[in-house]
């Protein structure tokens, strides 16, 4: 029995530990979220003086916002997959 109980706390570990991962996870896709934001606004700032330099942070906001989005959605999918583990 005393085996049982250890693949049991073995088991409680791992998911834990998951769970952790998860949550830095979405703590990263939250900050690349405030990066792109932060991205867009100088943009919209530089476009609207015409500057090359403008143009480049539009197109860095935009694949940062979606790259933090694509996190985002992975860590809700692992997260579920994580439950479904569980259950």
């Amino acid at each position: 029995m005393a085996s049982t109980t250890s693949t049991g706390d073995s088991a409680d570990t791992a998911v834990s530990k998951a769970a952790d991962a998860a949550t830095r996870l979405t703590q990263v896709a939250d900050r690349s979220s405030l990066m792109a934001l932060d991205a867009t606004l100088r943009a919209v700032h530089d476009d609207g003086i015409k500057s090359l330099v403008g143009i480049g942070n539009l197109g860095a906001a935009a694949e940062v916002r979606a790259m933090a989005r694509q996190m985002l959605q992975a860590t809700r999918d692992f997260r579920a997959a994580l439950h479904e583990a569980v259950e």
